[in-house]
C-alpha cells in the first residue's frame, strides 16, 4: 500500500474539522507519520496549483480540496482511487481526468496509526 498526498496535507492534519487542533508537544510524532515509506508527498507546484484553481471554477471544489483531486490527477504514480469522505468529491467520480479519477471513501481493513490517537506507539 502507498498513499500520495499533497503537502498541503502536512499542515493540513493538524487542524481537522470538528476536532481539536493537535498541540504541538505532538511534533514529533505528527513529523514521522509523514515519514513512513508507503507515503509519497508531492510538492504543490505552480502547475498543480493552476490545475486547482481551474477546478474551483469550474467544478465549485474547495480551494484545498481542489489542491487534493489536482495532485491526483497529475498521476506521476498510477492510483486507485482518491480517499475522502467529503459527499460533494465524491459526487464528482468518474467525471474528472482521463482515465476518469474514481473518488470515494477509503477503503481500508484498519485504521492508520495517527498520531493523535495512538497514545504509546509511535507512527
Amino acid at each position: 500500500m502507498r498513499i500520495l498526498t499533497s503537502a498541503l496535507t502536512i499542515p493540513e492534519v493538524l487542524w481537522i474539522k470538528g476536532r481539536n487542533r493537535v498541540p504541538a508537544d505532538s511534533a514529533a510524532k505528527a513529523e514521522a507519520f509523514f515519514k513512513h515509506e508507503w507515503i509519497v508527498i508531492r510538492e504543490l507546484d505552480r502547475f498543480i496549483a493552476e490545475d486547482a484553481r481551474a477546478l474551483v471554477w469550474d467544478h465549485n471544489v474547495k480551494p484545498k480540496d481542489a489542491v487534493h483531486v489536482a495532485t491526483a490527477l497529475k498521476r506521476d504514480l498510477p492510483i486507485e482511487q482518491l480517499d475522502t469522505f467529503d459527499e460533494p468529491l465524491i459526487r464528482l467520480s468518474g467525471k474528472l481526468g482521463e482515465p476518469p479519477l474514481i473518488i470515494g471513501k477509503p477503503n481500508m481493513e484498519a485504521a492508520l496509526p495517527l498520531f493523535e490517537h495512538d497514545e504509546g506507539t509511535d507512527p
